[in-house]
C-alpha cells in the first residue's frame, strides 16, 4: 500500500492519526508558533489538528453563531510529516488553546481541508482524481476478471470500472477499496486546465444518476511541485436515495446520460439545476411530508429558471407592442391602451401550476394532468400547514406515496430535457414505475 493509499484509506475509514512534526503558525504571513501536532478525524468526521507549541497567541473564542470571522483571526499551517510529507492547511481557526504551569501552549485546529504534498510522478498529460464516499449502483461499463493494463489510470485494472470520453477528456470509474471510489478526469491535451471543473460536472451528473450527493473525500492533481492530495472534512449524508432516472443495469443508458449531464454542468448557468437537486438530496433527511413540500418546491424553481428566457423575450414583445400602439393615432384613448394592457398580461404563465406545464412545452415534454395534479394536491395542502395524514389507512398512504413519486417524475423530466437526454429512464408517475423511453411520444401521454 502506498503512503497515499494508507492517508485516504485511514481518512474514509475515520482513523486517520497522523504526526505533524516541524509544526509552523503563521498570522498574516508571519511566524507566530512552532512545535508539534497531530491532524485526526473525528467520529463526526471532522478534521481535528492539535497542536503543542511552546508559545500560542491566545484566541477568545466568543464569536457568536453566525457572526463572520475577521480575516485577520486566520491561522496558516505547515509541517513535515513522518514519511517527509509537506503537509499544510489555510485559514484555521482555533476553537480553544491554553496553557498549564510547565505545559506547552495547546490549540485544537477543525479545518474543513488539509493538503500533503506527495512526491513528483511522472505523467504524459494533465489529471484531476476525486475519491467518493462508495455508493450503490451499477453501470460500469468495463469488466475484466483477469486484470488489463489501463492507460487511464495507469495502471493494472480488474474486476467493473466505468471510462468514457468527451472531445477533451477521458473519464474513468473504478472501486479501488470497500471505503473509497476513485473517479479520473485524465486531459487529451498536454497542459490542459479546468479539470477540476470537468470532474465536479461528472460528479454532479453521478450524483443525479445515483439518487443522492455523492461525498468527495479527497481529491489530487499533479502540479509543478509533485502530486497535491487534499483530504476534505466528511459530510453529513442521508442512506434514502431520490428517485433514481434510470432502472438499475441499464448501462448504455447510464454512459450517455452521464455524459449528457457532464456536458450541462459544464455551462455557467447550470447552478440553478445544481441548487435544486441538492434540496431534493437533502429533502430525504426529514420527514415524508416535509419533503415533499421541498421536492414541490423545486418543481417551481426549475419552471421559472427554464422560463427565465422566455418570460424576457415575452416582456420585450409586450412593451413593444404596447409602444407601437400608443403612436397608433387611433389609439388615442387612455381606458383602450389599458384594456389592451390588461389583456395581454393575462395570457403570462409564470404562475404556478401554469408556469410548470409551460416550461414542460418549452423544453418539448409533456407534464401530465396526474403529475400538475399530484404537485397541487401536495403543495398546496402543505403549503397552508395541512401536515396531518391518515397513517392508519394503507390506501391514504399509498396514494400520498404516489403523489410524491409523480411529482419527484416532473423534476426528472425537467433536468433529463436540459441535458438533451434521449433513451429509457424510470416513469415515476406510474406505479411499478415502469421503464420508458424519454422523451415520451405525446400521442402515448395523452392517451
Amino acid at each position: 500500500m502506498t503512503v497515499k493509499e494508507r492517508i485516504l484509506n485511514a481518512h474514509a475509514t475515520k482513523t486517520l492519526d497522523e504526526a505533524l512534526l516541524e509544526l509552523s503558525l503563521y498570522k498574516d504571513g508571519k511566524l507566530v508558533a512552532s512545535g508539534e501536532g497531530k491532524l485526526s478525524v473525528s467520529v463526526n468526521g471532522r478534521l481535528l489538528i492539535d497542536v503543542n507549541a511552546e508559545t500560542m497567541p491566545f484566541n477568545f473564542d466568543f464569536s457568536s453563531r453566525g457572526t463572520i470571522i475577521p480575516e485577520k483571526d486566520f491561522f496558516e499551517m505547515t509541517a513535515k510529516t513522518r514519511d517527509n510529507l509537506t503537509f499544510k492547511a489555510n485559514r484555521l481557526y482555533a476553537k480553544n488553546n491554553f496553557r498549564s504551569i510547565d505545559e506547552p501552549a495547546h490549540a485544537l485546529f477543525e479545518p474543513a481541508q488539509v493538503t500533503f504534498l506527495l512526491n513528483a510522478t511522472q505523467q504524459p498529460y494533465s489529471s484531476f482524481d476525486v475519491f467518493i464516499a462508495p455508493f450503490e449502483i451499477d453501470f460500469y461499463n468495463r469488466r475484466s476478471d483477469g486484470g488489463i493494463t489501463n492507460p487511464l489510470f495507469g495502471d493494472n485494472v480488474s474486476g467493473p470500472w466505468f471510462t468514457a470520453e468527451t472531445a477533451e477528456t477521458a473519464v474513468g470509474l473504478r472501486e479501488n477499496s470497500n471505503s473509497w471510489i476513485q473517479l479520473r478526469v485524465n486531459s487529451k491535451n498536454v497542459g490542459a486546465k479546468n479539470l477540476e471543473k470537468h470532474a465536479l460536472a461528472f460528479l454532479n451528473a453521478l450524483s443525479f444518476q445515483v439518487g443522492k450527493y455523492l461525498e468527495c473525500l479527497a481529491y489530487s492533481h499533479t502540479t509543478a511541485e509533485g502530486e497535491m492530495l487534499t483530504l476534505n472534512e466528511h459530510k453529513l449524508n442521508s442512506q434514502r436515495k431520490f428517485y433514481a432516472p434510470l432502472p438499475n443495469h441499464e448501462f448504455e443508458a447510464a454512459e450517455k446520460l452521464l455524459m449528457c449531464g457532464m456536458d450541462f454542468f459544464l455551462k455557467e448557468t447550470c447552478s440553478p439545476v445544481v441548487t435544486a437537486l441538492c434540496v431534493c438530496w437533502e429533502s430525504r433527511k426529514v420527514t415524508f411530508l416535509a419533503g415533499n413540500l421541498l421536492v414541490c418546491s423545486v418543481v417551481e424553481g426549475l419552471a421559472g429558471y427554464i422560463l427565465t428566457d422566455a418570460n424576457q423575450q415575452y416582456a420585450q414583445l409586450r412593451d413593444l407592442a404596447l409602444d407601437l400602439l400608443r403612436k397608433d393615432p387611433k389609439a388615442t384613448e387612455s381606458i383602450y391602451l389599458e384594456a389592451f394592457d390588461k389583456c395581454i398580461k393575462s395570457v403570462e404563465f409564470i404562475k404556478s401550476k401554469e408556469s410548470i406545464r409551460k416550461a414542460g412545452e418549452l423544453l418539448k415534454i409533456t407534464i401530465t394532468q396526474t403529475e400538475l395534479k399530484a404537485w397541487g394536491h401536495l403543495r398546496n395542502r402543505l403549503a397552508h400547514g395541512n401536515f396531518s395524514i391518515d397513517v392508519k389507512s394503507p390506501a391514504t398512504l399509498q396514494s400520498e406515496f404516489d403523489h410524491a413519486a409523480s411529482v419527484a417524475n416532473i423534476v426528472n423530466k425537467f433536468v433529463l430535457a436540459l441535458f438533451q437526454y434521449e433513451g429509457v429512464f424510470c416513469d415515476y408517475s406510474v406505479r411499478g414505475h415502469p421503464t420508458c423511453n424519454f422523451p415520451i411520444p405525446l400521442e402515448i401521454q395523452k392517451a
